[in-house]
């Protein structure tokens, strides 16, 4: 009976996004992305939670999807750095509405997006505000990233600015 249910549950849920749903026994499970037919889509909701300064999730109903930033790279870092991109993010999405527009998904099956929230750009601002790097993918808006990243770096903005 609870694998028909979760089956269901996954069958009905893979057409709208990357959903997690919590388990019988309280874990937290990722449903698969949905097929790359499907792309792009918008996905529109509030912040749920910033797992990394590239990494998040929104919620939206009853799902949350977690997204991939596109075109952002958040390196390891040490916790209190780590703490502080994280938070940057949650100033940036200032606990409005966020939109994303999912592209693909990574080799995990991850939703890739371009995230906004308002005015804000967020996968660019991370960049520019030097809390996260470009990572080298090519698409529509490489270019503004790579300059962004490099703009930061001189800037000694962020991440790049800490000894």
């Amino acid at each position: 009976m609870i694998a028909r249910l979760v089956a269901l549950v996954l069958a009905v849920s893979v057409a709208g996004g990357c959903h997690y749903f919590y388990d019988r026994f309280g874990e937290q499970k990722r449903i698969p992305s949905p097929i790359e037919e499907q792309f792009p889509f918008e996905v529109e909701g509030q912040i749920y939670r910033v797992w990394r300064g590239n990494e998040l999730q929104i919620k939206h109903g009853e799902h949350t999807t977690y997204l991939i930033l596109q075109g952002v790279n958040n390196p390891d870092m040490e916790e209190p750095v780590e703490q502080q991109s994280i938070a940057a993010v949650y100033e940036l999405l200032d606990a409005t509405v966020v939109e994303a527009t999912v592209h693909a998904t990574d080799s995990k099956r991850r939703c890739v997006a371009q995230v906004r929230c308002g005015e804000h750009d967020i996968n660019l601002e991370m960049i520019q505000n030097g809390w996260a790097q470009w990572d080298g993918t090519e698409f529509e808006r490489a270019d503004d990233f790579k300059q962004a990243e490099a703009k930061a770096k001189a800037e000694k903005l962020g991440m790049w600015g800490i000894d």
